[in-house]
């Protein structure tokens, strides 16, 4: 029998480390303030290994640099005055774009979308109920396949106060220090519903974070159960990240993701704890467990980053270890190794940031042989973009990636450049190197207008080219 604990007394030595805020809504991943809020992390070490940022999170860091850097400090906080605002319904997005390729191809971290949509309308809207009950209201309309379809990636309800928060709905996730997509899960597929619990702002122990969210994705083919590989059904997945500072200076993050469940696949919380804890016996095939005795498909990493400064420039360094499953039924071994190093110069001249990456995927990544189709929803890989555009990467590569941002009140140019040199195992496998080259454009004060421009091949050797025009009410 278990004893009677008393959880209020756990409850309150957890949460009572600092005094107790309102919930707090998200800076979505891509808005209009995105670099600017990278570079105050840098500056102040705000941790920066999930997104989307918390804005509560957001205005506690920014409030460091008002003395040191008052033009960052002023432009992210006339950001968070218009949005994070007493007022009922603020507007955070309301733009529409259009454009134009030669060719049908995933567009990377674009919840999805392919670079034939033709036309597209965002709108984002915050609603602040009371400080403890908010939510965001997010819809996007584009054609894709000569269809109009209706998508939302960041529409849900959160409540709850800043160290323990449920987030229920639509709602991005995204782990890891690398900008150029996450490994584990981010926001290259479309997003399904989820609940979420976190913490908004760090405990001040340590700058601690947590975060655990479980979604059911959409409806898949290729399930493999009892001998078959043709059941359809909706598997299920659970993300769990903790990261904290043992320095000022220094984050570390522990991330794990876990497909399970799907059509006739049913998993119990039993079945998942102990996935978790011993994968190697729980959830890798062996002589004494097979397809059907395994419980899904896991990814781990560990995150470091670093924010300092060399030569006097303030600068961000990270790295990155993980792996999709175990080596030799050891649970310290990773297998599939993924390794990562990228640098980000926030502000090499007043207007000018640069960011570099670099990641290398062993064989087997997004592939696994219980889920046919891979670690996906709807069509796409939900980790690294790369996975798409290299038939779900399953023999690896490295991804470099390469931005320069030019950065003027009013004025922005944005240069990117991504390269993908995928493994060829024998003389059969005709993959080609990936590259795309992305030129962006945006001015505008009252209204933002942003043109991009890019080419670039594909890894069967197709060329590629997309231009594309977005007009946002600022």
């Amino acid at each position: 029998m278990i004893k009677n604990i008393n959880i209020n007394k756990y409850f309150c030595i957890f949460i009572c480390s600092a005094p107790l805020y309102g919930a707090s809504l998200y800076l979505p991943i891509d808005s209009k303030i995105s670099l600017e809020v990278e570079q105050m992390a840098t500056l102040t070490s705000m941790p920066t290994s999930k997104m989307p940022y918390p804005l509560a999170m957001v205005k506690q860091y920014n409030t460091k640099i008002e003395q040191s850097n008052p033009i960052l400090f002023s432009k992210i906080a006339t950001y968070l005055k218009k949005v994070d605002s007493e007022d009922f319904i603020t507007t955070e997005n309301l733009s529409f774009g259009i454009t134009n390729s030669n060719k049908q191809f995933d567009l990377a971290n674009s919840h999805g979308r392919e670079s034939d949509y033709l036309y597209l309308g965002e709108a984002t809207f915050f609603v602040n109920k009371n400080p403890y009950i908010k939510a965001s209201i997010e819809a996007s309309v584009f054609q894709k396949n000569d269809t109009n379809k209706i998508q939302t990636n960041n529409g849900y309800l959160s409540l709850g106060f800043d160290k323990f928060q449920i987030d229920a709905g639509y709602r991005d996730h995204y782990y890891g220090h690398f900008r150029n997509g996450g490994v584990q899960i981010s926001n290259n597929a479309v997003n399904s519903p989820s609940i979420t619990i976190s913490n908004v702002t760090p405990f001040s122990f340590a700058d601690i974070n947590y975060e655990i969210f479980v979604s059911q994705l959409e409806s898949t083919s290729g399930i493999s159960y009892e001998g078959s590989s043709e059941h359809s059904g909706k598997p299920n997945l659970l993300g769990m990240h903790l990261d904290f500072h043992p320095f000022d200076s220094t984050e570390i993050s522990f991330d794990r993701t876990f497909q399970f469940g799907g059509g006739p696949r049913t998993t119990g919380l039993k079945d998942i704890w102990e996935a978790i804890i011993d994968p190697a016996t729980k959830d890798n095939s062996s002589a004494t467990c097979d397809t059907d005795c395994e419980t899904g498909n896991q990814q781990a990493s560990i995150n470091l980053k670093y924010n300092g400064k060399f030569f006097n420039q303030d600068v961000s360094l990270y790295g990155l270890y993980g792996g999709e499953d175990t080596v030799e039924h050891k649970n310290y071994k990773f297998g599939n190794v993924v390794k990562g190093l990228g640098i980000f110069l926030p502000m090499v001249d007043p207007t000018l940031s640069l960011r570099y990456e670099v990641v290398k995927f062993d064989t087997g990544w997004y592939v696994h042989h219980i889920y046919t189709n891979g670690y996906t929803n709807d069509g796409n890989v939900m980790g690294s973009w790369s996975g798409d555009i290299s038939n779900n990467n399953a023999q690896g590569g490295t991804l470099q990636y390469l931005n320069v941002v030019k950065n003027y009140d009013t004025f922005r140019l944005n240069t990117t450049l991504n390269y993908f040199d995928p493994v060829v195992n024998d003389t059969t496998d005709a993959k080609e190197k990936y590259y795309n080259i992305d030129f962006g454009i945006g001015f505008g004060k009252e209204f933002m207008h942003k043109i991009n421009l890019g080419f670039g091949q594909l890894v069967d050797g197709q060329k590629i080219n997309f231009v594309s025009y977005k007009f946002t009410f600022n």
